[in-house]
């Protein structure tokens, strides 16, 4: 991702209009929402995921216990099941960060920001003063949606690894069962 900022670049500013830029950061910030959403919707998802891991993990938990303690000796059931456990416990391990607290770039700014001499001076034309607070925040909704669609990038990623590495598990505890019954 791009370290420079955005900045408007407008040949004639005084063509811009108090309701171009109403209209410009409404949709803006309608896309910086939809981003935070986004963040909510793979929190979500990933809570699902999380939630049949566990419950995988429990399960496959309860079969080793009571595999080791009737038979007092580890066969390939018990080597596979508790090499499940572990491959399961990584991904989970790897997707937690998902549903931790992620820095989101949020609506709206912080007044001290807005209440500044570079609006309110003497060289700053009154009549375009609230059409340059609007370009400005106008400009941080583009960084901020830019940064949101970043971190949900990197989210969605984990979020598809993890979902890809729980649906092939089964065929690797297969092939580890084979490769051990073989050695047997």
């Amino acid at each position: 991702m791009s370290t420079n900022r955005w900045k408007i670049e407008l040949s004639n500013e005084s063509n811009v209009r108090l309701e171009d830029t109403k209209f410009i950061f409404s949709q803006a910030e309608k896309r910086l929402e939809d981003t935070i959403k986004t963040g909510e919707t793979i929190a979500a998802k990933t809570i699902t995921i999380l939630t049949l891991m566990t419950a995988i993990i429990v399960g496959i938990g309860a079969f080793v216990i009571n595999k080791w303690t009737n038979f007092k000796t580890i066969d390939n059931k018990v080597i596979v099941s508790a090499f499940g456990i572990i491959y399961i416990t990584l991904v989970v391990v790897y997707m937690i960060r998902n549903v931790l607290p992620n820095h989101y770039h949020v609506l709206g700014s912080m007044p001290k920001d807005l209440f500044s001499d570079i609006y309110f001076n003497d060289r700053v034309d009154r009549a375009k003063q609230t059409i340059y607070m609007y370009m400005s925040e106008i400009e941080n909704y583009q960084f901020r949606i830019e940064q949101n669609w970043s971190v949900n990038d990197k989210r969605w990623a984990k979020y598809i690894d993890s979902v890809i590495a729980l649906l092939i598990m089964p065929y690797v505890l297969a092939i580890l069962f084979v490769i051990l019954e073989a050695t047997r």
